[in-house]
């Protein structure tokens, strides 16, 4: 008995779980193709498209990187979004680099001043966005994701890659939805 006690607790000071903001100041508009657009709101009403770009900080450019880095995501992470209106919310892993301050992104381009355009325009090309789940929300109630999708983007994120999400909505509505979100990652340390 005892040992399994000791076994738990070695166990124990293997994982850890965090849960991170996804700032969302950007936003891509169809409407205004090569406008960069107001963040934390998704709109569709089968014409016209608002997705709202942002990205959360997973570890420091410091030296050594500090935050989540030699880490295993483990399958108990999960995406939790909020919206003011009921509707549905797709998250996607956004591929791109952003210039989040210098050079933010546009329908057409996801680095208008260097002249770098999506793989397709509203970032859903394939190197240009990968899906990680879509959830039906009540207003102003939280959903979650989760599933091998977000447990592989986040990986990817935590071994170099962009840590940036697309969230839209894939209904239709009359009306703009504000969103929020943030995830929760639970991990286990990797042995040096």
């Amino acid at each position: 008995m005892h040992f399994n006690e000791l076994r738990q607790s070695v166990e124990w000071t293997h994982r850890g779980r965090w849960t991170l903001p996804i700032y969302l100041p950007v936003g891509i508009f169809s409407m205004l193709p090569d406008t960069t657009w107001i963040g934390q709101a998704v709109a569709n009403n089968g014409v016209v498209d608002l997705r709202s770009l942002g990205f959360c900080i997973i570890s420091t450019d410091d030296s050594p990187a500090r935050g989540l880095v030699d880490v295993t995501v483990r399958s108990g992470s999960f995406l939790t979004i909020t919206a003011d209106r009921a509707c549905t919310i797709e998250a996607r892993g956004c591929l791109r680099q952003i210039a989040w301050q210098s050079d933010k992104p546009t329908w057409n381009k996801y680095a208008p001043n260097a002249n770098k355009a999506w793989d397709s325009p509203g970032a859903l090309g394939a190197g240009d966005s990968t899906a990680i789940g879509s959830v039906a929300l009540t207003a102003d109630q939280p959903g979650t994701i989760s599933g091998p999708a977000l447990v592989s983007a986040l990986q990817a994120m935590i071994d170099g890659g962009e840590p940036n999400f697309l969230l839209r909505r894939t209904d239709t509505g009359p009306t703009t939805v504000n969103v929020t979100a943030e995830v929760t990652v639970e991990f286990d340390l990797d042995p040096e």
